[in-house]
């Protein structure tokens, strides 16, 4: 008796973690993992997060609600790594990895790089292992210039956060 217990229970447990890997390639599928690198300039960035789309939804005020922290992706808290100490909006973030963050307003965000690199989404977000928060402003984009699937991108000042009608940008140097 107690050994076909011990098979049920055994079975189950696989069953469980079975349909957790699927659950999370599931989840994957609707918001594809993405890694940018950036090697210009002497600097060596890499941002690492999940791009959901917009799917006709109301993204920033919406979705994405003003004056609450956001992962800045879907699934995992999206990562930001620099090899060397560099300058974000003029302020000095030492070489590591971090969590990235966001607080989206409608008429400014706060850009968070964490200590805490590793978890899912933002339900764990720990202010008091923020390492550098900068303001940024956000820029209402017109004219087919829509972004159907969020894209973080570099280009020669700074990083870039683009989705539905609207690109955030932080001005990002050599530290």
């Amino acid at each position: 008796m107690i050994k076909k217990i011990s098979i049920v229970l055994l079975l189950l447990i696989v069953i469980f973690f079975v349909y957790k890997y699927v659950e999370k390639k599931q989840t994957k599928s609707y918001s594809p993992q993405e890694t940018v690198t950036y090697t210009e300039r002497g600097l060596i960035l890499e941002v690492n997060y999940s791009r959901p789309y917009t799917k006709g939804r109301a993204i920033f005020g919406g979705l994405v609600p003003y004056n609450q922290v956001w992962r800045t992706g879907a699934n995992e808290a999206t990562t930001f790594e620099t090899k060397n100490d560099i300058l974000i909006g003029g302020k000095r973030l030492n070489a590591g990895i971090y969590g990235l963050f966001t607080i989206p307003r409608s008429d400014r965000w706060t850009i968070i790089f964490n200590n805490i690199d590793d978890q899912w989404g933002a339900f764990d977000y720990d202010e008091t292992k923020d390492v550098l928060r900068v303001d940024a402003y956000p820029e209402q984009l017109y004219d087919g210039k829509f972004q159907e699937q969020l894209l973080i991108d570099f280009d020669a000042s700074g990083m870039n956060i683009t989705w539905d009608l609207t690109r955030v940008h932080v001005d990002i140097n050599n530290g």
